[in-house]
C-alpha cells in the first residue's frame, strides 16, 4: 500500500502582509511577489507565469535553490539564469528513485525495462520529445533523460523502450524526424 500525503503551504504571514496567495505565495519567474519589493522562495511559493503557461508549486530543494538564485539576480539587476529541468530523488528501502521533468496526464507512456527486475524507467513523451521520466535504480537513464528533456530532443519511442539501446542514443535518424507521431499509445515491457 502506498499512502500519499499532500503538503499544505504555510503562507499565513504573506497573506497577513497583503501579498497574493493561492495554495502558496504567488511569485513570478524572478521570485517576486505581488509587492515588487518582496521576494519569496521555497515550498510555500506558487510560480505563476501566464506567458509560459505555468501555474504550479514545486516542492524540492533544487526548485528552492533555483528560486533563490533568480531572486538574487533580480535584486542585483542581473539576468535570470537558464531554467533547469525540475528533478527530484529519494532512496526508499535501498532503492534510488529519481524523476526529471513534469509530466501531464495526456503524455504517451513508454516503459523501459521491468519493474520486477528492480531497475526500470517510465518515459513520458509529448510531441515526439521526452517531457519527463521516472527511474527506479537507473542512474544512467536519469542522467541521459534529463539531458534529452533539457534539449527538447526528439526521441524514438521504440528505441527508448529497448534496454539494449542507451537512452541517450534513442533518437530518430534525421530522415525520421518528419514522421514522429504523438498519438500512438506505446508501452513496451511488462510491470
Amino acid at each position: 500500500m502506498v499512502a500519499g500525503i499532500g503538503v499544505v503551504p504555510n503562507h499565513h504571514l504573506a497573506e497577513a502582509a497583503g501579498l497574493d496567495v493561492r495554495d502558496g505565495i504567488i511569485v513570478d519567474a524572478d521570485s517576486r511577489t505581488s509587492d515588487p519589493d518582496v521576494y519569496a522562495c521555497g515550498d510555500a511559493t506558487r510560480l505563476v507565469d501566464a506567458e509560459a503557461g505555468v501555474d504550479r508549486r514545486l516542492e524540492s530543494i533544487q526548485s528552492a535553490q533555483a528560486q533563490a538564485t533568480n531572486a538574487a539576480n533580480s535584486i542585483m539587476g542581473s539576468a535570470r539564469g537558464k531554467d533547469e529541468v525540475p528533478w527530484f530523488w529519494t532512496i526508499q528501502h535501498g532503492v534510488r528513485l529519481q524523476t526529471a521533468g513534469l509530466r501531464r496526464p495526456d503524455d504517451q507512456i513508454v516503459l523501459r525495462g521491468r519493474f520486477a527486475d528492480g531497475r526500470c524507467t517510465v518515459l513520458y513523451v509529448r510531441d515526439g520529445r521526452l517531457a519527463a521520466l521516472d527511474t527506479v535504480g537507473s542512474l544512467s537513464d536519469f542522467t541521459a533523460g534529463k539531458k534529452l528533456i533539457a534539449r527538447a530532443t526528439p526521441i524514438d519511442v521504440d528505441a527508448a523502450a529497448d534496454v539494449s539501446i542507451k537512452l541517450g542514443e534513442a533518437i530518430p535518424a534525421p530522415a525520421d524526424l518528419n514522421t514522429l507521431t504523438t498519438t500512438r499509445p506505446h508501452t513496451k515491457g511488462s510491470p
